[in-house]
C-alpha cells in the first residue's frame, strides 16, 4: 500500500531511510500530487509489528480518500477530516474508544508555481535545514486520534521554501533508540545536529548516511522502533 519508490522520486527528489523493526510497519509515508500541489506526510502510528500495520493500512486509506477523492490539499484540513474518520472508523469496528489507537504525523503541501511550503502536524515537527541551521516548524500538540479535546482543529504553518533547503519528516524511532558506549536514546539534540550536518551531503547520499548513523549507534542493541525518516532537497 506504501506508495512506489518511482511516485516519491517523480514528486520529491528524495532521500528516505526506512527501517521497520518487524516485517510490517506501524510508520508509514504517502505521496502524490493534486494539481498544483505535491503532498507528503510521514506518519508514525501506534504499535508496530501487525497492530502498527493495522493502524497503517487505515491511515493510508483515509489519506487516500481525503486527498484523492476528495481534492482536499489543504494540511490542516486533512489532518482535521483524518481525525474525524479515523474515530470514526475505530467506533464502527467496535474497538474501545478510551483506547490510545492512533497515529502522530507531519504532512506538508508544497505550491509548484510559489514554492510554497504548508505544514501541518501532529506531534511531530517539521525540520528544514537553510544553509546549515537548522529551522523548526512546531506540530500541534495532540494526535490523530482520541483525544481529551477532540474539537479543537489542527493549525497550519506556512513558509516560502528557498533553493537548496532540505526538509526532514520523520517518525519518532531513530531518535528513541538505545546505544552508544552508555546506552542512551539517541536524543533529539543529536537527531538535529545528524540531519544538519548531512544535508552538507548531495540529497542521494543522505540516506545511506542515515542508515550508517543508526547502525553505529544502535550495534548490537536490539531496534526499538520502526523507523522513518524522509528528506527532500529543495533545487
Amino acid at each position: 500500500m506504501l506508495p512506489a519508490n518511482e511516485i516519491l522520486n517523480r514528486l520529491f527528489p528524495n532521500n528516505f531511510f526506512y527501517r521497520p523493526r518487524n516485517t510490517v510497519s506501524g510508520d508509514f509515508y504517502w505521496a502524490n500530487q493534486i494539481g498544483k500541489h505535491k503532498i507528503i506526510a510521514v506518519a508514525d502510528c501506534t504499535g508496530h509489528g501487525v497492530p502498527g500495520a493495522f493502524m497503517s493500512m487505515m491511515g493510508i486509506s483515509l489519506l487516500n480518500e481525503i486527498i484523492l477523492r476528495e481534492k482536499i490539499n489543504h494540511p490542516a484540513d486533512i489532518l482535521n477530516k483524518l481525525k474525524e474518520r479515523l474515530i470514526d472508523a475505530l467506533t464502527n469496528k467496535g474497538i474501545d474508544s478510551n483506547v490510545s489507537d492512533g497515529m502522530d504525523i507531519s504532512l506538508i503541501s508544497i505550491d509548484t508555481e510559489s514554492n510554497i511550503l504548508q505544514f501541518s502536524g501532529a506531534y511531530n515537527p517539521l525540520y528544514i535545514v537553510r544553509d546549515s541551521e537548522l529551522l523548526l516548524l512546531e506540530a500541534d500538540r495532540m494526535p490523530i486520534g482520541q483525544f481529551i479535546n477532540d474539537t479543537v482543529p489542527f493549525t497550519e504553518k506556512e513558509i516560502q521554501l528557498a533553493n537548496g533547503d532540505n526538509l526532514f519528516l520523520f517518525s519518532d524511532g531513530l531518535k528513541d533508540q538505545t546505544g552508544g558506549e552508555r546506552n542512551k536514546k539517541y536524543s533529539s539534540k543529536q537527531f538535529k545536529e545528524l540531519l544538519t550536518e548531512i544535508s552538507k551531503s548531495p540529497s542521494h547520499e543522505q540516506g545511506q548516511l542515515l542508515s550508517s548513523a543508526f547502525d553505529n549507534w544502535k550495534q548490537e542493541q536490539e531496534q526499538v522502533d520502526d523507523v522513518l525518516v524522509i528528506g527532500i532537497q529543495i533545487e
